[in-house]
């Protein structure tokens, strides 16, 4: 299969723009790509087509989808080639490759028409570098307003925030592990909003990176890819505002200080503040610091008792016991449940097959196949109607 070049060869000057954002020259990627530098240099030239095969094999070596080739408008080709961590360490692998093909698969069902409806408009704009405080705070009072009228019921603080990031904002929430020292990402483009975490860490830890991506998402960015290895910010100002929208978000001042009202600055109420707000000693410490509820030297002091310390300062054996499950706590994976039910329809609407369905859900193909195949045989059996028997027959035999 051949893929045409337009007049003006928009792909080839596409590849030769990302090329040399990938910083390769002409002929190590010519060589990488299996063809000869002639053919590679009439391709970016716009003088010779481009095989889909071959189109496959310079987008992997360039390291981006096939579609931000042929789609140069699109979120494929906005996202960056080499993705970097908050301190300018380049970051690639599973993650990153794992989060572009999600945002390809959106792609697929947007153009098929299943797009992503993600509930953002009325976000209030922020500054993140000259009122970066001011405007986290306002961010975060906007967020708690908007996830305050519910009722449902969670096992914790964490479970609440992701559903609710799903439900109210439809925003998509991922949680996969990974053998990466990330610890969360997220895909900020209003196209595709996407929140990764890694799994496995411990749930009050991955309760402020998940506020903190929420940050990212709701605040907009600059790069349409974050990924965070470490929330220190590094003097990078989107992660300097991200983990201000997060302390403010999940510890309100006013709670913080309702709760040493009530409980005093005791182990009891410091370890009551981490279970009631669902996040870590490191955090809560970080909260009280910015708030100057404790000076450098308490917080250097805190760091120093650290948990252990805390723990054996609790009095109240019912905290205890509550503040020693909240350390082990870890979180476990969930899919993207907003992009997997636009995926199922997409199947069942011949959009796409069931294999990229399948690598959504980490499931081998034909055994998907067979559990579609049985829901839709058993949603058929739901919707045919017996007519032909009599209302008696209905209400026959045991209902226990």
């Amino acid at each position: 299969m051949v893929i045409a070049v337009s007049d003006e060869g928009d792909i080839g000057r596409r590849i030769r723009e990302l090329r040399e954002t990938a910083g390769l020259a002409a002929q190590d990627a010519a060589a990488s790509a299996g063809l000869s530098p002639s053919s590679w240099s009439r391709i970016e030239s716009g003088d010779r087509a481009v095989k889909s095969s071959e189109l496959a094999r310079i987008a992997d070596l360039l390291g981006v989808s096939p579609l931000a080739i042929l789609e140069p408008d699109s979120l494929l080709a906005r996202l960056p080639i080499a993705a970097r961590s908050p301190d300018g360490t380049a970051v690639s692998g599973t993650v990153v490759e794992r989060l572009t093909a999600l945002a390809e698969l959106d792609d697929v069902l947007t153009d098929g028409g299943l797009p992503g409806e993600a509930n953002l408009e009325d976000v209030p704009d922020v500054d993140q570098v000259g009122g970066w405080l001011s405007s986290s705070d306002l961010l975060a009072a906007w967020a708690r307003e908007r996830f305050a009228p519910n009722q449902h019921e969670f096992a914790g603080p964490f479970h609440r925030l992701a559903f609710l990031i799903e439900a109210i904002l439809n925003v998509d929430v991922l949680i996969e592990a990974h053998d990466s020292p990330l610890l969360g990402a997220a895909i900020t483009d209003r196209a595709f909003p996407l929140i990764f975490l890694n799994a496995g860490q411990p749930t009050a830890r991955a309760m402020f990176t998940l506020a903190h991506e929420l940050g990212h998402v709701l605040a907009g960015t600059l790069d349409p890819l974050i990924v965070d290895t470490t929330l220190t910010a590094h003097g990078n100002p989107q992660e300097r505002f991200a983990n201000a929208f997060a302390a403010s978000f999940l510890m309100p001042e006013q709670d913080v200080h309702d709760h040493i009202d009530k409980y005093g600055r005791s182990a009891d109420s410091l370890a009551q503040m981490m279970l009631d707000f669902g996040v870590s000693f490191q955090s809560l410490v970080y909260r009280l610091h910015s708030l100057r509820i404790v000076n450098a030297q308490g917080r250097d002091r805190l760091h120093e008792v650290g948990w252990s310390g805390l723990f054996s300062r609790i009095d109240d054996p019912v905290r205890r016991e509550e503040f020693a499950e909240l350390r082990y706590q870890t979180i476990s994976g969930a899919p993207p449940m907003i992009l997997l039910w636009r995926a199922i329809n997409g199947y069942r609407q011949g959009i796409i097959s069931v294999r990229p369905l399948a690598g959504l859900v980490h499931q081998d193909p034909d055994e998907l196949l067979a559990e579609l195949n049985a829901a839709s045989e058993l949603d058929e059996d739901y919707s045919t109607a017996d007519a032909a028997t009599s209302d008696e027959s209905h209400y026959e035999g045991s209902p226990i």
